[in-house]
C-alpha cells in the first residue's frame, strides 16, 4: 500500500460481509441510516481510516496492559485489535464523544494533507522549502510540522492515534474499558480477584 492510498475497512466490518444480518433485525438502524444528511455522513474512506487507527489504538493499549501483567493472555497478532475493536462496539464502549471527535479530525487532517500532496505533485519541496524561509517562525513551523506528521504514522506510513494523543480523562476511561474486555482472557487460570487486582495495577 502506497501512502497516498486510504485504508481498507478489515474483513469483519466489511459491508458485503455474507453473515451479514439482514430483514426486520436492521430496520432501526436502517431508518436512521437512511435519512442521515449525505453532506455529512462519513465517506467510506473515512470510514476505514478511523477504524482503522482506532483499532491500532485499541491494540496497542491491550499491548502495553499485556505487557504489565504476570499472567500471559497469549500471543498477540494483527488481528487482536480489530478483534477487541469487535468486542468494545458490540457492547457500546466505544461510543464516546470526544473519542470519535479526535478520529473525526485525524480523518479530516489526512484528506486535507493527502489533497495538498496532490497538488504539489507528491514532493516534499513544499515544506522543504518552507523550512529553509528566512523568516524564522515560518521556518519553525513548518519544522515541527514535519516532525509531527512523523510521529503520527505508523511504520508503514499510515496515520495513527496515540494514547498520548488522548486528554487524560479519555485515555485513563479507555483503559478501563480495554482492561474490561481483556478480563475474560485471564480467568481462568486466574481467579477474578487475581485477574482484576492485575488489571487494575497495568492501568496504574
Amino acid at each position: 500500500m502506497v501512502p497516498e492510498e486510504w485504508p481498507i475497512a478489515p474483513p469483519a466490518v466489511r459491508a458485503d460481509n455474507p453473515a451479514r444480518r439482514a430483514g426486520r433485525g436492521r430496520l432501526p438502524v436502517v431508518r436512521q441510516d437512511f435519512f442521515l444528511d449525505p453532506a455529512k455522513r462519513l465517506t467510506e474512506q473515512e470510514r476505514a481510516l478511523m477504524t482503522a487507527m482506532l483499532a491500532d489504538l485499541v491494540g496497542t493499549i491491550a499491548d502495553e496492559l499485556g505487557a504489565s501483567l504476570t499472567a500471559s493472555m497469549g500471543a498477540a497478532n494483527d488481528e487482536d485489535g480489530h478483534q477487541l475493536l469487535l468486542q468494545l462496539s458490540a457492547a457500546g464502549q466505544l461510543d464516546h464523544q470526544e473519542l470519535i471527535s479526535l478520529l473525526l479530525r485525524r480523518a479530516d487532517e489526512e484528506r486535507i494533507t493527502t489533497a495538498m500532496r496532490a497538488r504539489s505533485g507528491g514532493h516534499p519541496a513544499f515544506l522543504q522549502a518552507l523550512v529553509a524561509d528566512s523568516d524564522a517562525s515560518i521556518a519553525g513551523a513548518a519544522m515541527g510540522l514535519i516532525l509531527a506528521r512523523g510521529a503520527r504514522r505508523d511504520r508503514l506510513g499510515q496515520p495513527r492515534l496515540q494514547f498520548d494523543d488522548l486528554p487524560a480523562n479519555l485515555a485513563a476511561d479507555l483503559a478501563y474499558r480495554i482492561a474490561a474486555a481483556l478480563r475474560s482472557r485471564l480467568v481462568p487460570p486466574l481467579s477474578t480477584d487475581q485477574a482484576d487486582r492485575q488489571l487494575a495495577a497495568a492501568i496504574r
